[in-house]
């Protein structure tokens, strides 16, 4: 998926009796090729960047010289959030979950649930939750840099039928995919 973002300069700037179409603009092409543009007839400035990827993170750098000014700066540090490539949950019998619906179990039974993120940036927090309510915040981030949370539930009933969901939670982004109990 390909995102638009605006960087926004807040330095104020002018061309000293020049159209600002006459100023020098100036970007590192090996850096942002194409895909970034300046837009200076706007209020404020701002910097448009198209089809941000994961390497568009870092420190972006607005800079006005003036002709007998300080040279003003103004950075902004980019933080690109990437969604993690594969989710997997497992049954307690470690076979994947087909159609998000585990079982069927009997009422009183023991049973876990394992959800896996592979990827994602920054990694993510793997969470258990029964609708509004956190049920397990122990996630494990494992060598390979997946993460795995198990969710152990004692003693079925028919409280717990259709009600699992685990979560996925980054910075500011946040997925979740509904996990069903089917009752024997």
């Amino acid at each position: 998926m390909a995102y638009l973002i605006v960087l926004e300069c807040s330095n104020n700037f002018d061309a000293r009796g020049k159209s600002l179409q006459q100023a020098i603009h100036w970007s590192d092409e090996a850096v942002l090729k194409s895909k970034a543009y300046f837009y200076y007839d706007t209020n404020p400035p701002a910097l448009r960047i198209k089809g941000v990827k994961q390497e568009d993170a870092g420190l972006y750098r607005c800079r006005v010289d003036f002709h007998k000014s300080p040279t003003k700066n103004c950075r902004i540090q980019l933080d690109v959030l990437v969604p993690p490539a594969k989710i997997t949950i497992l049954d307690d019998q470690g076979a994947a979950v087909l159609n998000n619906v585990v079982g069927p179990y009997r009422e009183n039974a023991d049973i876990n649930m394992t959800c896996i993120s592979s990827g994602g940036q920054p990694t993510p927090k793997v969470t258990w939750w029964r609708e509004h309510a956190l049920l397990d915040d122990s996630y494990h981030v494992l060598p390979d840099g997946t993460v795995k949370n198990v969710l152990y539930l004692e003693k079925l009933s028919r409280h717990d039928l259709h009600s699992m969901s685990p979560k996925w939670k980054k910075v500011t982004r946040q997925l979740s995919l509904p996990t069903y109990l089917d009752e024997k």
